[in-house]
């Protein structure tokens, strides 16, 4: 510690050790018969002097916190304890200085931590409290007597006051909680409801509490946290009934779907069969009008039943209920050259043509057949649909470890600006009553999940008035 020597009638310094020196980054003779005023700011001054009237009148040491200048004027926070010391050939107070910059910055930071902590509390609605078991005492931070509604009085708190304002069906709650914590638990969790005293609302409140022991074993505290879990709680409720009213409703439009897929495929099957039964009856004698009617059902039929495969297809993807199998697949022998007999008629009727290349061999992947198959059945119907004149072709690759199929045809093309919405549920680019193709605008859409669930990828490529190409990508 840093000792300066003051003379009691002069107050002048008459000496200082070595700490005193460092301390005040002064020489010693810079210090030596000056005033110790000089080594205090001027608003210190006041408090100085009282300082040392008080030793002078009760002969007793005696402590302040003050500041100090040192060398350059710059304040340093210091603690000085001073006494007396008279003899019969001089009268001197010997004075103590320590530099207590290190205790005032760690006050401070406590300080700043301490309105972090009520600013945090106030914030996320949570307060702690602290049950001595030896005194009874009971101590609750400024949030949690905002929390239970208790107006700060400055008056003793007891465990009591709290258990007031819990509802009396849930009191036993928090009695329980301390009897398991005092028997054998170290910490313990609850909700319970209370009634704020302040304004009366009904409130939802988690504790979590922990017994603290001394060095010994001893039990001697109990600390707690609170949090109002009024506004989560009800958000939970308001899931939980959500989540059960989107479990029903899903269920409610599967067994619609069910039953409409039922009730619709049914009655056209029946129509579509004896439709053909008449038509091979009556099939040298028909009329030209009575063919164009046979067509007319055949096709209204087929575009239905191909409607509610569709929307029943959606439904499976979106309720996560398609199930998919792979399996070794060649994708000429397996699926393409398939779909081109089955799409050859309606190619004819057309007068289109469906072209095949295979470039790249027989190279079996693994891939889910039924959706794979999907994939080629929607785009070359596509093809087919927006193509008036000209030709569809469809061209396997390998190129970059990718197994390519393109499907390009020469039909009425698709805009740029619409291309980014191609694979949208519902979409056309034409829309409403005057559009001149039909559909659900569900096929490119369906087409796009196919190819993520076998990890494909689809490009397109088109221009309006001169055909469209997609290409899907395997990876080998």
């Amino acid at each position: 510690d840093a000792v300066i020597l003051i003379d009691h009638h002069l107050e002048i310094i008459k000496d200082a050790n070595p700490a005193a020196i460092r301390l005040l980054k002064k020489s010693w003779a810079e210090l030596i018969g000056t005033s110790y005023l000089n080594l205090f700011p001027s608003s210190k001054i006041e408090n100085l002097r009282q300082f040392f009237l008080v030793i002078s009148e009760r002969y007793s040491p005696s402590m302040i916190e003050t500041e100090i200048l040192q060398a350059g004027n710059v304040k340093v926070p210091v603690e000085i304890s001073g006494t007396l010391v008279r003899s019969q050939s001089y009268s001197v107070y010997q004075v103590i200085i320590r530099d207590i910059t290190f205790k005032k910055e760690s006050e401070r930071a406590l300080l700043e931590s301490q309105k972090r902590l009520i600013r945090t509390q106030k914030i996320a609605h949570v307060g702690n409290w602290e049950l001595d078991l030896l005194t009874k005492d009971f101590w609750m931070s400024d949030e949690a007597y905002n929390i239970y509604g208790i107006e700060q009085t400055g008056d003793a708190l007891f465990l009591e006051t709290i258990l007031n304002t819990v509802l009396e069906d849930d009191r036993k709650i928090i009695q329980n909680m301390i009897g398991e914590l005092l028997k054998i638990n170290l910490e313990f969790e609850t909700v319970y409801k209370i009634k704020k005293q302040t304004t009366g609302e009904i409130r939802v409140i988690q504790t979590k509490a922990e017994l603290i022991k001394n060095e010994n074993g001893d039990r001697v505290k109990i600390l707690g946290a609170t949090r109002d879990i009024t506004e989560l709680t009800r958000y939970q409720d308001e899931l939980i009934k959500a989540k059960d009213d989107a479990e029903l409703s899903d269920r409610l439009k599967s067994d619609f779907l069910a039953q409409m897929s039922h009730e619709i495929r049914s009655p056209v099957n029946i129509i579509l069969s004896f439709t053909s039964l008449i038509r091979e009856e009556v099939n040298h004698n028909a009329s030209e009008d009575m063919e164009m009617c046979f067509n007319a059902i055949d096709n209204g039929g087929r575009r239905l039943i191909r409607t509610i495969d569709l929307i029943l297809n959606v439904a499976d993807i979106q309720s996560g209920k398609l199930e998919v199998h792979l399996e070794k697949t060649y994708l000429a022998k397996d699926i393409i050259e398939n779909l081109i007999l089955e799409f050859s008629s309606a190619a004819r009727s057309k007068g289109l043509k469906i072209n095949f290349v295979n470039e790249a061999g027989e190279k079996a992947l693994m891939l889910d057949r039924y959706t794979v198959t999907q994939i080629f059945a929607n785009l070359i119907d596509n093809a087919i649909k927006y193509t008036k004149q000209g030709r569809i072709e469809i061209k396997l690759q390998e190129e970059n470890n990718y197994i390519m199929v393109s499907v390009k045809d020469t039909g009425i093309g698709i805009a740029e600006d619409y291309i980014p919405h191609l694979f949208d549920p519902f979409s056309q680019e034409e829309q409403g009553y005057a559009r001149r193709f039909e559909g659900t605008g569900l096929g490119l859409s369906l087409v796009k999940k196919y190819c993520d669930v076998n990890n494909a990828g689809i490009e397109v490529e088109s221009e309006k008035g001169e055909g469209t190409t997609f290409i899907v990508k395997f990876p080998m």
